[in-house]
């Protein structure tokens, strides 16, 4: 049982270490730390394509469709781009984001001018969302790479304090682990004292 237990909390301690390192690392070397990202996410996906392909085709009942066989070769093709150019597609998938935003400034605006004559809170509501939503993509198309160091450093002050917060949950549960192992030996003690 104690080994367990400190197996267990030294664990959420390193644990807590390491998403501070993280965190750190996020927030002194952002454009590295996204190049990461999105080299292991071509990875993965590469070998998450390589797994299906593998399967369509060593399936000898034929139960694979061809869309399923097609599907793995382009999500290893797919994976190897993302993994090969992580700094184009870094800037596509923002310019995407952005696009996206701008998108949703020009039909919230519509939205607004159609239910203008209603006025109320459906038409500033709209209105204040397509305004927002345009100054949110106005930045992503102007510094898509700035923005997104921007957001890696964002999450890296998340992984600080998620890293904070897990090791000081960790120094209360310890007090917590001592009023456990009283419960714990009662519980053995009446068990024995039952089956006598």
């Amino acid at each position: 049982m104690k080994q367990t237990s400190r197996k267990i909390f030294g664990s959420f301690i390193f644990d807590g270490i390491i998403t501070i390192l993280l965190g750190v690392a996020m927030i002194i070397w952002p454009g590295e730390a996204l190049k990461f990202v999105f080299i292991i996410g071509g990875i993965v996906l590469a070998v998450f394509g390589l797994i299906k392909s593998i399967v369509c085709f060593a399936d000898k009942k034929r139960e694979h469709s061809l869309t399923e066989h097609v599907a793995g070769i382009c999500e290893i093709l797919l994976g190897i781009a993302l993994a090969a150019f992580s700094g184009f597609f870094i800037k596509i998938f923002h310019y995407f984001i952005a696009i996206i935003l701008a998108f949703s400034a020009v039909v919230l605006l519509v939205h607004a001018i159609t239910i203008r004559k209603e006025g109320g809170p459906m038409m500033i509501l709209s209105f204040v969302f397509a305004v927002l939503s345009a100054s949110l993509s106005v930045p992503l198309f102007i510094k898509p790479v700035w923005i997104a160091q921007f957001e890696v450093r964002l999450g890296g002050i998340a992984f600080i304090i998620e890293g904070l917060a897990m090791i000081i949950f960790f120094r209360k549960i310890k007090k917590v682990k001592d009023y456990a192992k009283v419960i714990v030996v009662e519980e053995i003690e009446k068990k024995e004292g039952s089956e006598r």
